[in-house]
C-alpha cells in the first residue's frame, strides 16, 4: 500500500515512505493504538472484538475481549490509553445499529494491571464512535454520534465515573473524531452525510473549562472520521473520500488564532494499492 498524493505526486517518495501491509484481521479494523510497552491493539467492528499483536516479533492476532458477562459486543469502534496504561474502547457497532431509538452503545475499560474489564456504561448510547482521554487522565470524552453530543465520564473517587452531557452540538450528523491537547483543549470533529444538501464537515475547538466554542474550523469534506494533532500541524480525515487534510497554520495558530484557517487540499492524501 502507498500514499498517492491528490496532485499526482509519488507522496512515497515526495513527502514520506511508502506505506506497507503488516497484517490483516479479515475483518473491518477502525482504530489502533499502543500500550507503554508497544503492543498494538486494534478496534474490530466484524470481528466484533479488541484484538492485541502478540509481542513475539510474529505479528500474530489474537483477541484481548469479545463479550462482557455473556453479552457480546456489538462491534468496538474506537479505543485510547491513560498514563496508567488502562484502555478504553467505545462499543457501538456498524452504523445503524446503535441508534436514538435503539440506544444500545457501550464504553468500557480494561486495567492494565488486573485485564479487568469494566463498564463506565452499558447498552446506553446512540452509537458511541470515539473518544479520548484528558491528559491527567481524569476525564473520558466520548463522541455520542446520533445524540450529536459529546459526553464527559468523570472520575471521583477513582474507579466510579459520573457521567454528564459536556457538550451538545445542533446541526449535521454529530461529532465523528475527538483530539485532546496538552492543556486540555477538545478538538470535535463533527460530520454529516455526503449525500445530504450542503453537508459539511468542521472542527469545533472547546474551551477545556467551559466546553465553549473557541473557533471552528471549516474542513473540504463532510465525512470527518479523524482528527490528530502533529508536532507541527493538525491533521484531519475524511471516510468518504479518503483524504488526509492539514491546516495552512501552525497549530497554536489554528488553535488561538482569530482569522479563519483552512485546510489545504493540495496536501489531501488518498491512499491506494500497490
Amino acid at each position: 500500500m502507498r500514499l498517492q498524493a491528490r496532485d499526482g505526486e509519488d507522496a512515497g517518495s515526495a513527502r514520506g515512505p511508502e506505506w506497507h501491509v503488516m497484517l490483516n484481521t479479515g475483518g473491518s479494523p477502525v482504530a489502533v493504538g499502543f500500550d507503554a510497552r508497544g503492543v498494538m491493539y486494534l478496534a474490530d467492528l466484524a470481528h466484533r472484538a479488541v484484538l492485541f499483536v502478540q509481542n513475539d516479533g510474529n505479528t500474530e492476532l489474537a483477541e484481548l475481549v469479545r463479550e462482557w458477562e455473556g453479552s457480546s459486543l456489538l462491534g468496538p469502534s474506537a479505543l485510547a490509553f491513560d498514563a496508567s496504561g488502562t484502555l478504553f474502547f467505545t462499543d457501538s457497532g456498524p452504523l445503524g445499529t446503535t441508534t436514538l431509538a435503539k440506544p444500545h452503545g457501550s464504553v468500557f475499560s480494561i486495567s492494565a494491571e488486573t485485564g479487568i474489564v469494566t463498564p463506565l456504561t452499558f447498552r446506553s448510547l446512540a452509537h458511541p464512535s470515539a473518544l479520548a482521554v484528558s491528559p491527567d487522565g481524569s476525564s473520558v470524552y466520548v463522541a455520542e454520534t446520533m445524540a450529536n453530543r459529546v459526553l464527559r465520564f468523570a472520575q471521583q473517587p477513582r474507579g466510579v465515573w459520573h457521567c454528564s452531557v459536556w457538550r451538545q452540538f445542533t446541526g449535521r450528523m454529530g461529532p465523528t473524531a475527538l483530539s485532546v491537547c496538552e492543556d486540555g483543549t477538545l478538538l470535535v470533529g463533527l460530520s454529516d452525510f455526503s449525500s445530504v444538501a450542503n453537508a459539511s464537515g468542521v472542527i469545533a475547538v472547546l474551551d477545556a473549562t467551559t466546553a465553549e466554542t473557541v473557533r471552528e474550523l471549516p474542513v473540504p469534506g463532510s465525512g470527518v472520521s479523524g482528527v490528530a494533532l502533529g508536532d507541527t500541524a493538525i491533521y484531519v480525515t475524511d471516510r468518504a473520500s479518503g483524504d488526509l487534510y492539514r491546516a495552512s497554520e501552525p497549530v497554536d495558530a489554528v488553535l488561538r488564532g482569530s482569522t479563519p484557517s483552512t485546510f489545504r487540499g493540495s496536501v489531501g492524501s488518498k491512499l491506494a494499492a500497490a
